[in-house]
């Protein structure tokens, strides 16, 4: 993928933050609408639930396994994906605080498989894969924005970048 094409993806799943790891602490920091939400994870050790405070998922594994899942604010839910040792893999999903989905993908192998982002309408805008990035306007046809345009469209919610961020581990890092 190119450097672009992987600058544009990183941001595009910044804008859900799915995943924003803080690598150094063993918390996750989280941005604009996750803060009075929660979170649990639940695996093969056990369960693990918290609450998004201060910009940070207090008691957040430094590198989760098993299955998590987070809710805005308002207990709807917000996000939910697969980690492996800090490596997030399968299926992700994120909601608006509205409860329209924003975004659906997959990662494999560390890689993002494809990725498809929605608009807080439910109308289908991005959808994205390791080698391309593809943008639809509000009528479903291909287009083109700019990083900040496409920031105004699926707006800056809090569980995208996340998602990105635990792809470090996979650099082995």
């Amino acid at each position: 993928m190119s450097q672009v094409t992987t600058r544009i993806l990183v941001f595009g799943l910044a804008a859900f933050g799915v995943l924003a790891f803080c690598v150094t602490l063993p918390v996750m920091a989280v941005d604009g609408d996750m803060e009075g939400g929660r979170w649990d994870l639940v695996g093969a050790s056990g369960s693990l639930g918290g609450v998004f405070r201060n910009g940070l998922a207090e008691g957040f594994p430094k590198r989760p396994s098993g299955r998590l899942t987070m809710w805005h604010a308002n207990g709807g839910k917000s996000g939910e994906a697969e980690f492996h040792n800090g490596i997030p893999e399968g299926k992700f999903r994120g909601w608006y605080e509205n409860g329209e989905l924003g975004v659906e993908g997959l990662i494999a192998s560390c890689k993002v498989e494809t990725t498809t982002l929605w608009d807080k309408r439910g109308r289908r805008r991005f959808v994205v894969s390791e080698d391309s990035w593809t943008a639809y306007d509000e009528s479903g046809a291909q287009t083109s924005y700019t990083i900040d345009q496409m920031f105004d469209i699926i707006g800056r919610s809090a569980f995208y970048f996340w998602l990105m961020s635990g792809i470090h581990w996979c650099s082995g890092s």
